[in-house]
């Protein structure tokens, strides 16, 4: 039997491999066009790829793995390293899709930030309601949401500050503190108590 890690890195290879040649596409996006539609556009292509590749690895990380645990730990354990691989997979991506697109170099530091953020967030919380539920629904639906709301923050925090005067991250604590922390906070609590409780769930009917 194929090691779950195995076919994760596989795949996980693969996307990233796909995702950087398809980056290329950036070069051809005109150096005046609506910076805020760019990157509106990008963060979102990039949180419909991590989602993708979450739902496409979900059912080979079914079975724990870290089988010197405790039920709960070995379940737990498993899901957060299916988050980590699809965090880093997302992170290289990023890098290659801002870089083709000629961000500003702090713009491009914010896409990274945030496309870390929603992957963990939205890979984990899929990961918490696909142990929670026997729904077929309930772990897409769920990453739906979450990477909908994050990414929603972030539009939301451009849209109202906009970009600095050379093009990158206009950086506002106030507005930070008020439009994107809260919604941060929010999500990362809501994914770390869908795993854990996803877990124990998942072990009680095992």
């Amino acid at each position: 039997m194929t090691h779950p890690f195995e076919v994760g890195l596989k795949v996980a290879t693969r996307w990233v491999v796909g995702g950087s040649a398809i980056s290329l596409i950036g070069f051809l996006v005109p150096g005046d066009a609506d910076r805020f539609a760019v990157v509106a556009i990008h963060l979102t292509l990039l949180t419909i790829g991590l989602f993708a590749l979450t739902h496409r690895l979900a059912p080979t990380f079914d079975v724990p793995v870290f089988v010197d645990k405790s039920p709960v730990g070995a379940r737990l354990g498993t899901d957060a390293a299916l988050v980590a691989l699809v965090t880093g997979a997302t992170a290289l991506v990023t890098l290659a899709s801002s870089a083709s697109l000629r961000l500003q170099p702090s713009l491009q530091f914010l896409q990274l930030i945030s496309a870390l953020d929603i992957a963990w967030t939205t890979s984990g919380f899929y990961l918490g309601f696909r142990r929670l539920s026997q729904k077929p629904w309930a772990g897409p639906a769920a990453g739906v949401f979450m990477g909908s709301m994050c990414v929603a923050s972030l539009v939301r925090y451009l849209a109202v500050i906009g970009f600095g005067a050379d093009g990158g991250w206009d950086v506002q604590a106030a507005e930070m503190l008020r439009l994107v922390i809260p919604p941060d906070v929010i999500a990362a609590l809501l994914t770390i108590g869908a795993l854990v409780a996803g877990a124990r769930h998942w072990v009680r009917k095992g």
